[in-house]
Formats: structure tokens, C-alpha cells, sequence
């Protein structure tokens, strides 16, 4: 009898130490910092996830015909340029997604389509806003919501400053659908490129605690200054500093797109 005792408790003790070991290991694991798999893998959360996403980016596309482009790089800036000097260009617009279909043409005739005047340049002055949440992103700049999340997820805000220089138009008001059915390369088109404007932009991160304060200041009449605030470049495209020379070589970068969709 004794000795059933005895087995009986050593059984206990042994699931005790267990639950223990078991318990301790996964206090480690969420003070680590550990959330377990993302929530976009999870699936019916995940499902969720992918779906509030998609329908914020289809409500930022609806009445966004003019994207700012500032999340391009210098290799897409130079593509676009060269392109657009030649013909009117095409592109595939889905929410948050804007692809320049350069193969959409005819190869037998370059400006069927159209093409782009020389630019009108215009006086025009520095102009810039924050952005400090996920709608203001999805709302203002939703072609860079993919790639510059992350930075307002770490309690950053964001700051465009831009200039306009001039802009350039096509020669076509309207292109539609049944032209591009005998040229190559238009498979997902939604709109064409029917204007664009030139100048140069800054993309920067700061502190949300820096960029409350300094709109602030503004909204009372005082302009904010660079002061001890810290903040970082995210994107560059061509010179600001340019724009209010005469030499505006640098001032003359594709900032933001006019789309206008083909019709049927």
C-alpha cells in the first residue's frame, strides 16, 4: 500500500514539473517577444487581414486619379521618361498597385495612341504634408502603402515635400478599349498615362512627436524649422533646391500621374 502510495506521487510530482517546464517555456517565448505566426498566415484571420487590406486600397483607388509616384526609384523615373518621350503610355491600376505596361503599343506605329507635348512650365512654389496614420497613408499615397507601412507600425509619421514644376499631356483626350486590340502588350491596361508633373520631391520619416508639434506651430502662424528634430530620407527625386534657380535641370522629375480610364 505504501509503495502504490509513493508511485502515485512521484506520478504526480513528474506532470507537475512538466505543466511547469511547459509553462515556463512559453512565458519565455511571449516576453521574447514572440506573437506566434503572422496573422496574414493564419488562416481565416489571415483571410480577414488580406481582405480589409484590398478593400482599403479599392476605396483609395476610387476618385485617385492622380497618384503621386514618389515610391519609385531612379531605374522606374528613367524608364518613364525615356518612354514618354516617344508615346503615351499605358498602365494597370488596381488599388494599391500601378504597373506601366511599356509594351503596350504599336510596334509599327509609335504615336498611334498619341504622344506627350513639351512640358508647360509654370511658376510654382514648395508644397508638402504629413502623413502620421494607415488611412492618411491608404488616402494620400496608396501606390507607397505596401512599402512605407512599416514606418508608421514603428511610430514614425511621414513627410512629402514636393515641388511642381510644370506638366505634360497627351495629345489624346480619350483612348478606347477596341483600339488596342490589334496592339501588342495592353492585356490589363485600365488607364493611360493622359498627363504627368514635372518638379522634385523629398520623402522623409520623423518622430509623430515632432511632426504633431511642429503642425501645431503652423496652424498658429509659426514655421516649423528643421530645429533638433530627427528624421531620415526615404525617397529623393531630382533637386528642390533647383526648382527656384533658372538652371531647373533638377526640377524636372515625373512626380505624379494625371489617369484617365479607357473607355469601352
Amino acid at each position: 500500500m505504501v509503495e502504490a502510495e509513493v508511485s502515485e506521487y512521484t506520478a504526480r510530482m513528474r506532470l507537475v514539473r512538466s505543466c511547469s517546464l511547459t509553462f515556463a517555456l512559453v512565458s519565455a517565448f511571449l516576453a521574447c517577444g514572440g506573437r506566434g505566426v503572422n496573422p496574414a498566415m493564419q488562416g481565416k484571420e489571415g483571410m480577414l487581414s488580406e481582405t480589409a487590406i484590398a478593400k482599403k486600397c479599392e476605396a483609395a483607388k476610387e476618385g485617385h486619379d492622380r497618384p503621386f509616384v514618389v515610391e519609385w526609384d531612379a531605374t522606374d523615373l528613367s524608364s518613364f521618361e525615356s518612354a514618354a518621350r516617344q508615346r503615351t503610355l499605358f498602365v494597370k491600376y488596381e488599388g494599391c498597385s500601378l504597373k506601366v505596361l511599356y509594351e503596350c503599343r504599336d510596334p509599327n506605329v509609335v504615336a498611334r495612341f498619341g504622344a506627350y507635348g513639351p512640358p508647360d512650365f509654370t511658376s510654382g512654389t514648395v508644397q508638402g504634408f504629413d502623413i502620421q496614420n494607415q488611412g492618411e497613408l491608404y488616402a494620400k499615397l496608396p501606390l507607397g502603402a505596401a512599402t512605407l507601412s512599416g514606418k508608421l507600425e514603428e511610430g514614425e509619421a511621414l513627410h512629402l515635400k514636393y515641388f511642381v514644376s510644370g506638366v505634360a499631356t497627351s495629345t489624346r483626350e480619350s483612348i478606347y478599349r477596341n483600339e488596342l486590340a490589334s496592339a501588342g502588350g495592353c492585356d490589363g491596361a485600365t488607364h493611360f498615362v493622359w498627363g504627368y508633373n514635372l518638379g522634385a520631391f523629398e520623402l522623409d520619416t520623423r518622430s509623430k512627436t515632432a511632426a504633431e508639434a511642429e503642425g501645431s506651430m503652423a496652424g498658429v502662424g509659426t514655421a516649423g524649422g528643421k530645429g533638433s528634430r530627427e528624421q531620415s530620407a526615404v525617397a529623393r527625386g531630382g533637386d528642390i533646391a533647383s526648382c527656384s534657380t533658372q538652371d531647373q535641370r533638377g526640377c524636372r522629375v515625373p512626380i505624379r500621374l494625371s489617369l484617365r480610364a479607357i473607355r469601352s
